[in-house]
């Protein structure tokens, strides 16, 4: 894990448009993975890194435009294919939940729950409890890609929902943490049960 923790990415200030060439999805990834190296080490290192990697999404300009601002854009400024994914907003919500959860800053709480509020509004399906995983926004609309279901956005907001409901208390989250659980379930598996 030491290695890990001295290997990670270096995230330097916020990406800033119009020099911004990363991508969205993968700081958020790397935040979680140094909370990860944070919960067993508890090295400072692997928190800095955590929190530069946060904070290169969620202080950019380059990512929270378009009709739909609350969710985040793939590529910054949309790029070509103007996507925003769930691989983005679900591990910022579950970064933003660890972070709070080493730091007890509550600004981290309140950006997951904000996050949470914006992906069930943007990206739930509305005839069963389960998330797709992209949304286009053209700038003037926000159109979801109906019925496409990944693993890892609806397991990322299944936890979520139960962290949620264990820091606030708030059951809503949990009852929207057990009804994906189950969707996926009935839904999603095959006869052997796998997803």
């Amino acid at each position: 894990m030491s290695a890990l923790v001295h290997s990670a990415p270096a995230y330097g200030a916020p990406c800033r448009l119009p020099g911004c060439q990363s991508w969205s999805d993968v700081p958020e990834w790397d935040a979680i993975a140094a909370l990860r190296e944070y919960a067993v080490l508890h090295d400072p290192a692997a928190l800095a890194n955590a929190k530069a990697a946060y904070a290169f999404v969620q202080a950019s300009d380059a990512f929270a435009l378009g009709a739909c601002p609350d969710v985040d854009y793939q590529q910054p400024s949309g790029g070509a294919n103007e996507l925003k994914t769930l691989e983005t907003d679900a591990n910022a919500i579950k970064a933003g939940l660890l972070l709070y959860d080493a730091t007890h800053d509550v600004q981290y709480l309140d950006q997951a729950e904000a996050h949470y509020a914006a992906v069930r509004a943007h990206f739930l399906e509305p005839d069963v409890p389960l998330y797709s995983v992209y949304v286009f926004d053209d700038g003037k609309a926000c159109r979801r890609l109906p019925r496409r279901f990944f693993a890892s956005v609806n397991g990322d907001m299944t936890w979520s929902g139960v962290e949620l409901w264990r820091i606030t208390g708030r059951r809503a989250y949990l009852d929207d943490a057990l009804a994906t659980g189950r969707a996926v379930a009935a839904r999603l598996t095959d006869p052997a049960g796998v997803f």
